[in-house]
C-alpha cells in the first residue's frame, strides 16, 4: 500500500549488535529508498521517484486545498508543502535530476517527505558521498522488478564503502565510517523481509524477491 507514516525497512546489513543497520533498503510511505549509517548519523544517499501523491493519500479529501486552514496539523502542513515544493516534474514525470542531485549532496530532508522517521537522520562528518551516477534516481518497485546489486564493507577505521548499482546502472558511492562503536563481534549479516512500524492503515503488504546472492566477488552475484 502506498500510504503509511511508517518506518518500513525491506533489507539491511547489520553488526552483532543492536543498533540500526548500517545499510539499508527503505520503503516508508511506498518510496523506496536506501540509507546509510555511523553510530547516531544516518543519511539518504538514494531514493526512487515513488507516486508522493498517492503516498499522502491517507490525507484527508482536499487537504491539499486546505493548507492554510487553521485546522490543519502543522506537520502536515509542512509535509505536504516540501511535497509541492519537490514536484518539480517534466512533462513526463520525471525528477528533476540536478535538484534531486543536491537534496542528496546537501541531506535536504525536506526534499524527501516520505521519511518516516526524520529525527533519526543527522548529516554525518564521518562519512560523505564521493560520487553520484549520471542519473542516480532508483528505479520505482512498484512499477516491476528491480534489479539491486550492493557492494559493501563497513567498517569503524574509516575505510568502509557502499557501492549501488540498480538495474545495471551506477548509483552512488560512499566512503569513511559504516556501522556502530556497539557492535559485540565480527559478523556482519544481512536480513531481508517486511520490518516495520506497526501502522493500522495498512492492512496487508507483499514483496516479491527473487534470486538473491551474496559473494566475495562480483562473479558471485551476477
Amino acid at each position: 500500500p502506498l500510504f503509511g507514516s511508517t518506518r518500513w525497512v525491506i533489507g539491511q546489513w547489520k553488526e552483532e549488535s543492536k543498533a540500526s543497520p548500517f545499510v539499508a533498503q527503505r520503503f516508508d510511505n511506498g518510496v523506496f529508498h536506501i540509507t546509510v549509517q555511523n553510530n547516531d548519523k544516518r543519511e539518504v544517499v538514494a531514493a526512487a521517484p515513488g507516486n508522493y501523491n498517492a503516498s499522502y493519500a491517507f490525507f484527508t479529501p482536499g487537504f491539499r486545498l486546505e493548507l492554510e486552514s487553521e485546522n490543519a496539523p502543522r506537520d502536515r502542513v509542512e509535509f505536504a508543502n516540501a511535497l509541492i515544493d519537490f514536484e518539480t516534474r517534466s512533462a513526463e514525470g520525471a525528477i528533476d535530476v540536478p535538484a534531486y542531485k543536491r537534496a542528496i549532496e546537501e541531506q535536504d530532508l525536506d526534499k524527501f517527505p516520505f521519511i518516516a522517521d526524520r529525527p533519526d537522520y543527522r548529516n554525518s562528518d564521518t562519512f560523505r558521498i564521493v560520487k553520484l551516477g549520471e542519473n542516480p534516481v532508483l528505479p520505482n518497485p512498484t512499477d516491476g522488478w528491480v534489479n539491486m546489486r550492493y557492494r559493501i564493507k563497513g567498517g569503524r577505521d574509516g575505510t568502509g564503502f557502499l557501492e549501488v548499482w540498480a538495474n545495471g546502472e551506477f548509483i552512488v558511492r560512499v566512503e569513511g565510517a559504516i556501522g556502530s562503536d556497539a557492535f559485540d563481534g565480527d559478523t556482519q549479516y544481512f536480513k531481508i523481509g517486511h520490518y516495520r512500524d506497526i501502522e493500522s492503515a495498512f492492512g496487508w503488504a507483499t514483496v516479491y524477491v527473487d534470486n538473491f546472492k551474496r559473494g566475495t566477488v562480483r562473479d558471485h552475484v551476477d
